[in-house]
């Protein structure tokens, strides 16, 4: 019999032995378990060409668990012959477990140990090699529920906190999962469609920010703890919503943009050009303007970006290359002086939302848009859409925003 060995630092009681034969090549082993995906699990199950065992059950909250071996064959009656027996072994050690012994569900980084097999005897031999879980299992092997993701999320706050969450907050979350696809297959687009149906339902946007955020704050810990592929991103922070009231925190019209324009305040003029948010601005120094591109970054004082993907640099028109100050002004300054030269109710934030109509109207695809704004960090297909020289790309995209702002400022009547 060969040892299975724990590859990922989960060598605890509480995890179960999983061992399974891939093609007829290699035999894989792990300590961990597979969460089960609702396939009829009676009888021998064919995984990658080869027939495994598998037991599932529910501990007494409810919650289903599994656990799988392999039969080490490829034809059918041999796994039947050998079904009963490998099937009795797995309930025996899930009835040894108990309810408090969870499995931990597999991760697409985990890494198996791998041993090859003697072609003439097909038994295990003493060369061995590392493999990740993503090459061994189908990507639904991975999946996650909302109820698992919670569950996780909890365990994440009590050990960083000292406390689980508390008993409303895991109800909200609850209630703002239901209709939404699985954690690992949440788009952008599935989020915005989130957010339209719940203004539809006619919500506070206190209150759908609050699902949200809720949301992503799950996502983030599935992503933190490897739960999900590591290209993946949290599609839940790269859709802005507005804790506060349209009227309250409305965009700039364009003929406050016009008057703005005509006034020429230099660091209201660069908020306004680079979409930034009042907090961005007020904590840059000369130091973070270099070669014609700001620099959104931590500061020493200790400012940090609202989240990482708000860090980003950001090209500047000739224009405004000299509009840093070394002493910045605070944001409640700023506005006020918005106000004045607008004369109305405006807010500092109202030009980044101007910014963002500019974006559309200047047809910028919404990643590129998401990103200059610091809702999400370029990915992969960000750069193969604008070329491997983002610098560039970014530019182009900025200039195209920058001539719709001028025409604004030159035609505030044009649509």
């Amino acid at each position: 019999m060969v040892k299975a060995f724990c590859t990922r630092g989960l060598c605890a009681a509480r995890v179960s032995l999983l061992g399974l034969t891939i093609g007829s090549h290699y035999w894989v082993s792990q300590l961990g378990a597979i969460p089960t995906m609702g396939r009829p699990l009676k009888g021998p199950r064919l995984v990658k060409g080869v027939y495994c065992a598998v037991y599932t059950w529910r501990d007494a909250s409810g919650k289903q668990h599994s656990r799988k071996t392999s039969l080490r064959t490829k034809d059918k009656a041999t796994a039947l012959s050998r079904w009963p027996t490998a099937y009795s072994s797995l309930k025996a050690k899930a009835s040894n477990q108990g309810s408090t012994s969870a499995p931990t569900p597999i991760k697409p980084d985990d890494l198996f140990t791998e041993w090859k097999l003697d072609d003439a005897t097909g038994n295990p031999t003493d060369e061995s090699f590392l493999t990740p879980a993503r090459a061994i299992f189908e990507p639904e092997d991975f999946e996650l529920t909302w109820e698992q993701a919670l569950e996780i999320h909890n365990e994440r706050k009590e050990a960083k906190t000292g406390r689980p969450l508390a008993a409303s907050t895991i109800e909200t979350i609850q209630s703002a999962c239901k209709g939404v696809p699985a954690p690992g297959s949440v788009q952008v687009s599935d989020v915005r469609a989130y957010v339209d149906r719940l203004q539809g339902q006619g919500l506070a946007p206190k209150t759908i920010s609050k699902k949200v955020k809720m949301l992503g704050a799950v996502t983030q810990t599935l992503l933190k703890g490897a739960y999900l592929a590591s290209e993946a991103i949290n599609p839940w922070h790269r859709v802005d919503v507005s804790a506060k009231s349209q009227k309250h925190h409305r965009e700039a019209t364009k003929e406050e943009i016009a008057a703005l324009c005509a006034n020429g305040h230099p660091l209201l003029m660069l908020q306004l050009y680079l979409g930034l948010r009042v907090g961005e601005l007020v904590s840059r120094d000369p130091s973070h303007l270099k070669e014609g591109w700001l620099s959104i970054c931590p500061t020493s004082s200790g400012w940090r970006p609202k989240t990482e993907s708000s860090e980003r640099d950001l090209p500047v028109p000739d224009t405004f290359k000299g509009a840093l100050p070394g002493r910045m002004p605070h944001a409640t300054t700023l506005n006020a002086q918005l106000k004045k030269i607008t004369g109305s109710d405006l807010t500092t934030h109202g030009l980044r939302g101007a910014w963002r109509t500019a974006s559309r109207e200047a047809q910028l695809p919404t990643e590129m848009a998401e990103y200059l704004m610091g809702h999400a960090h370029p990915q992969q297909e960000l750069i193969s859409a604008y070329g491997s020289s983002r610098r560039q790309s970014k530019l182009e995209a900025m200039q195209k925003v920058w001539l719709v702002i001028n025409k604004w400022c030159n035609d505030p009547d044009h649509n």
